[in-house]
């Protein structure tokens, strides 16, 4: 089990550069009221658990305030923040630097891993921190409500994962449900749909005919067209013929006149002689 041996505290609420080293075991800070002690469980709690937010707790007059745990296993996690910088850093055992900033509220969980400290989420909105208690706060789970202390309880248990299936069972069959019931009405809209065509047959019988009808009066046009074609050449030979008739008329004499001019060519002769 890890602990904490030595804690470098600067700037921050009532402390300029507090030193304490702390033995194996229990370790018990005393002095006066408003002496800082109370500032000294705040400034743990703001490296394991990044809380308070914000840059509040800088000493009045200083820019920067930062806490550096020192860990039995030769690591060194540094919180530090100023206006302008907010960050973690950690030194491993063999002095390799690593610096993380961009978290927001979030402890990164490299932090979380090397201090092995994290809150326990008991709720959706409920998140409990075991390691730390703040002054004239209750006893553990003393003053939670009923549903906070039974989910504490099972994950002490092991029962948690019972209710985390179960939970995740419930939403599954709700949002199934909920699927199922917009999957139906979509059902229901297409069986609608497909009352429209359920005629198709007699719709393809009528479109059948009217293509046929189409086409019969395609045929027609072209038909008529050669008519009026027929009607016009007809007339044309009609017209000749009424012309050349007018001039058959007038010459339907022309034998009469012929055999008169014989008799008379006739008698012309004889009397010649």
């Amino acid at each position: 089990m890890k602990y904490i041996e030595k804690i470098i505290i600067e700037n921050f609420q009532s402390h300029k550069h507090t030193i304490l080293n702390f033995e194996k075991g229990v370790n018990v800070i005393i002095g006066p009221s408003d002496s800082g002690k109370t500032s000294i469980i705040r400034a743990i709690r703001w490296v394991m658990y990044n809380e308070p937010s914000g840059d509040y707790f800088i000493r009045k007059g200083e820019t920067e305030a930062s806490v550096t745990l020192y860990l039995d296993n030769g690591y060194i996690i540094k919180r530090g923040r100023s206006k302008n910088k907010n960050y973690y850093e950690i030194t491993d055992d063999s002095n390799k630097v690593e610096h993380y900033e961009g978290f927001g509220t979030n402890v990164p969980l490299e932090i979380q891993e090397a201090l092995g400290v994290r809150k326990v989420k008991l709720s959706e909105n409920y998140n409990l921190a075991l390691n730390i208690s703040e002054q004239l706060e209750s006893p553990f789970l003393l003053n939670e409500t009923p549903s906070i202390k039974s989910n504490a309880i099972g994950r002490l248990a092991g029962t948690d994962v019972i209710d985390n299936a179960l939970q995740k069972l419930s939403k599954d069959m709700y949002s199934l449900k909920t699927r199922l019931k917009y999957d139906k009405e979509d059902l229901d809209k297409l069986n609608e749909e497909i009352k429209k065509y359920k005629n198709l047959d007699e719709e393809k019988r009528k479109i059948d005919n009217f293509k046929n009808i189409i086409n019969s009066l395609k045929q027609k046009k072209t038909l008529l067209q050669n008519l009026k074609k027929l009607k016009e050449e007809y007339n044309f030979v009609e017209l000749n013929i009424n012309k050349n008739q007018e001039i058959f008329e007038n010459y339907k004499d022309i034998e009469i006149f012929e055999k008169n001019i014989n008799i008379i060519s006739d008698k012309l002769m004889k009397l010649k002689y």
